[in-house]
């Protein structure tokens, strides 16, 4: 699976009016360029991939620190109020919690039944799920907040987008012509500086 053109075309803007915008400095160091250049990344590929759940919790998650604030102003443009307002989309609705609470609670018994019977697979295999899901939910952006269906949806969609994203910094570095920087950062010791 590979990204559409729109979501390479938007990300490219970006990117570019961010490394603009937030890099152009000569007085900032190694590392506030280095940060400022994930920060214009992630903030490029999440507003490439507008409507995504992900993406709008990457930019929240992005806008708490206030120095971010500003870069992210000024790749967002006009839509930096939209993005970073709260998106209550996210929140389930009363019945569904209703059900996942009678849900738990029945499990409950359920699990205490099977204890005293002894520890089967299938409730090692269904700890197993519950602890990957539970992880998964840390790793994509706003993933708290979603089940699990709609989260195997962001995961796959996240994931491709992140896979968009390398690609398409490794095309700006071809195009930049930016020496391999592996190989310019080397300390005495032969390790790598960063």
């Amino acid at each position: 699976m590979h990204a559409s053109n729109s979501f390479t075309e938007i990300f490219l803007k970006h990117m570019l009016l961010g490394l603009q915008n937030g890099v152009a400095s000569k007085n900032m160091s190694f590392l506030q360029r280095k940060r400022a250049i994930k920060l214009t990344a992630d903030v490029a590929m999440a507003f490439a991939k507008d409507g995504a759940k992900w993406s709008h919790a990457l930019i929240m998650n992005l806008s708490k620190k206030t120095e971010n604030r500003t870069l992210l102003r000024s790749i967002l443009g006009r839509e930096y109020e939209r993005l970073t307002k709260p998106c209550l989309s996210w929140k389930m609705p009363r019945a569904k919690k209703i059900l996942q609470r009678s849900f738990k609670m029945h499990s409950r018994i359920k699990k205490g039944a099977r204890q005293l019977r002894g520890v089967n697979a299938a409730s090692v295999r269904a700890g197993a799920a519950v602890t990957r899901t539970k992880v998964l939910k840390r790793l994509v952006p706003g993933g708290e907040h979603l089940d699990d269906s709609s989260l195997l949806e962001e995961t796959l969609d996240y994931v491709i987008s992140l896979r968009a994203q390398v690609d398409l910094m490794h095309l700006l570095v071809k195009a930049l012509d930016v020496p391999n920087p592996n190989l310019c950062n080397k300390g005495e010791s032969g390790e790598f500086l960063f």
